[in-house]
């Protein structure tokens, strides 16, 4: 099973993109790297995402959000985060070294640029993101 402090749940609304680097949660094939290739057709809540096969075949599938994880080892997904932070914060970066503690500005601006992250840069990363979802759930449930 995959490291849950090198991921982010794809259930967070706006998280995922096209191009976002997933690992499924799925039983059969847990931990298999993937990428979201669009939301899913028809109007259905989720993703379709692509995925290798042990054939070297490559799938496609549709999946639910809750079935997906941003994988916060790539590049690409430290950048998709990095993006829900800037779509979801109209403030300054460093208001969340002031939340958080230090480090956290520096992983944000990291993580946008696409320079490479040590551990406790990710998990920083992570936290912010972790944060701005849990005070948009508390402001949906009327809880600010």
């Amino acid at each position: 099973m995959s490291d849950p402090g090198y991921t982010l749940p794809g259930s967070i609304p706006g998280l995922l993109r096209r191009g976002s680097p997933v690992l499924l949660l799925a039983k059969d094939c847990a931990d298999v790297p993937c990428v979201v290739i669009s939301e899913a057709p028809g109007g259905r809540r989720g993703f379709r995402v692509g995925y290798p096969w042990p054939l070297d075949d490559a799938w496609v599938g549709d999946w639910p959000p809750g079935d997906l994880l941003l994988d916060l080892t790539d590049p690409t997904g430290r950048a998709h985060a990095a993006w829900y932070v800037s779509a979801h914060h109209e403030g300054s970066y460093h208001d969340f070294d002031a939340i958080l503690g230090d480090g956290h500005y520096r992983a944000i601006c990291a993580a946008d640029s696409g320079d490479e992250m040590e551990a406790e840069e990710i998990a920083a990363l992570r936290r912010v993101v972790i944060h701005l979802w849990s005070s948009w759930i508390r402001v949906v449930r009327g809880r600010s």
